[in-house]
């Protein structure tokens, strides 16, 4: 399953920037967060269930920021 969503943030990009290198401000924004847990600067391990329609499922994931290139 592949689910894909697109915004526009009407703020300079080095404010939109300071907010993404904050798991835990980033995660309140996603729905089905359960958990944020910081590793280090660059891994975040997440516990998240979504439901659709009938089904539900909770996932344990580490996200991990592979490369950072602010504009």
């Amino acid at each position: 399953m592949r689910l894909h969503e697109e915004f526009e943030v009407n703020q300079p990009v080095a404010t939109v920037w300071t907010f993404f290198e904050q798991a835990e401000l980033v995660a309140r924004c996603m729905p089905g967060i359960e958990a944020v847990e910081i590793v280090d600067q660059d891994n975040v391990d997440v516990r998240a269930t979504q439901n659709i329609g009938p089904m539900s499922a909770t996932f344990q994931a580490r996200v991990t920021v592979l490369d950072r290139v602010p504009h």
